[in-house]
């Protein structure tokens, strides 16, 4: 396992499916498009929901809208409501998934986006504050550690969106350079960054919060196998709440034990993992 190539250690996961997978992880992405409803109309053309079409031109300006990968417009579309809720974006940079919150601000009582890292916090906070066209009392902005959040964070939010670091496999893969660094030893690191996040990020949920976990991992070590080892340390706390019948309705991802995962050779957006939990009331 020491020695074991990139190409290896993911036919190891995928057997016959990895050729055909990994083909369309070296093809172009498919993109979705958010449009800006503080400084535009909504598309005539909408796609999934009023604000999202098909990305068919370049976005030159944030004002005129975000384009991001077509399942990641999922995860902050998920909760079960956004009515009068304290929400955490936990790993924010650089803000597609939070400009999907924008867009709905007005249904939100408060919206904290987070980024530890300095240029991704400032890249982060550009792209809000050009998206949004001025300051919004509703958003404020923190660069707090989230594997470290209980206790670098005093408040306790409604909903939490924790889309964490992780292997990024689509974009290795298109990367000489990462392909030639890259050992197994990278998913196993990040899978401990990512427990320590989501272990965090459920102690800062209110009872009866909701938690949202995404990766653009391939990893099952990054994705089911951290809500598995979840379920077993967090028994009886929680909840998983899963939406096939609204995917299968929509020819999109494909269940897993835990959550749901969009492979591009199926669905051709992605990838993308998502786990949704329910913090217990009691």
């Amino acid at each position: 396992m020491k020695n074991i190539s990139f190409d290896q250690y993911y036919r190891n996961i995928y057997q016959e499916r990895w050729d055909r997978l990994k083909q369309s992880l070296l093809a172009d992405k498919h993109y979705l498009k958010i449009h800006n409803v503080f400084q535009s109309s909504l598309p005539t053309n909408s796609y999934l929901y009023p604000d999202i079409s098909v990305c068919e031109d370049e976005i030159v300006d944030i004002k005129f809208g975000y384009k991001l990968d077509g399942a990641s417009i999922f995860p902050p579309r998920l909760f079960t409501s956004l009515k009068g809720k304290k929400v955490l974006d936990a790993c924010a940079s650089p803000g597609g998934k939070s400009i999907s919150l924008l867009n709905r601000i007005e249904e939100i009582e408060y919206l904290q986006l987070n980024e530890l890292s300095k240029n991704r916090f400032f890249r982060l906070k550009k792209n809000i504050e050009d998206y949004i066209g001025n300051e919004n009392h509703k958003v404020n902005f923190s660069r707090l550690n989230s594997e470290k959040l209980s206790v670098q964070l005093k408040d306790d939010f409604d909903l939490i969106l924790l889309d964490a670091p992780c292997s990024s496999e689509r974009h290795v893969l298109n990367d000489e350079k990462e392909i030639e660094i890259w050992s197994p030893k990278r998913s196993k690191v990040l899978a401990k960054r990512q427990w320590a996040m989501i272990t965090n990020c459920f102690e800062k949920l209110k009872p009866g919060g909701e938690l949202i976990y995404s990766t653009c991992s391939i990893s099952p070590l990054e994705n089911d196998e951290i809500l598995e080892k979840f379920t077993k340390k967090r028994q009886g706390m929680f909840s998983i709440i899963k939406h096939n019948h609204y995917f299968d309705s929509l020819g999109l991802g494909e269940e897993t034990e835990y959550g749901r995962i969009f492979l591009p050779d199926t669905c051709k957006y992605g990838p993308l993992y998502i786990a949704h939990i329910k913090k217990m009331t009691s």
